[in-house]
């Protein structure tokens, strides 16, 4: 709801029907297109016609298994406004708590929640996002998530 006070346009996509259903009911703006659906696999965005300028993936990226396909995928699968998209990303760090690389290393399941296919290096992200074809613009660590920003390399 707060981007949508400034972005002309929102895709929001989202993998769990329920959510999708609650974000409609109680998130009700002209400029937000709600699509259930896995990101991963999705290849068209409607017909409203908005050409994207900025992809936000705010804790997306640890929920998908192919991430660099993933996101190398983005651009064959999108419309955009022009070849200076922005890709705003956050995602937990295995850093966030001392307790999470102790389990890790002790073979018992450290995973912040049960559906995340990887609980991220800094390291690991910034390989991620290199072999993806983006090229880092900032990346700051707060309270244990890493915020990028990319561009198209």
């Amino acid at each position: 709801m707060k981007m949508a006070k400034k972005a002309k346009y929102i895709y929001a996509i989202e993998i769990i029907e329920k959510l999708v259903n609650i974000a409609k009911e109680k998130n009700v703006k002209s400029n937000i297109q709600y699509i259930y659906g896995d990101a991963t696999k999705i290849d068209s965005l409607g017909d409203s016609g908005e050409l994207i300028d900025i992809i936000v993936l705010s804790n997306v990226l640890e929920h998908i298994e192919e991430r660099v396909s993933f996101l190398t995928g983005l651009w064959k699968n999108f419309k955009f406004k022009n070849d200076d998209v922005k890709v705003l990303i956050r995602v937990p760090l295995i850093t966030r708590d001392w307790l999470a690389i102790y389990k890790k290393d002790n073979g018992v399941d450290y995973r912040l929640d049960p559906t995340h296919f990887t609980e991220y290096t800094e390291s690991q992200l910034t390989n991620e996002i290199h072999d993806s074809g983006l090229q880092i613009d900032s990346f700051e660590v707060r309270f244990g998530e890493a915020y990028l920003v990319c561009s198209k390399g």
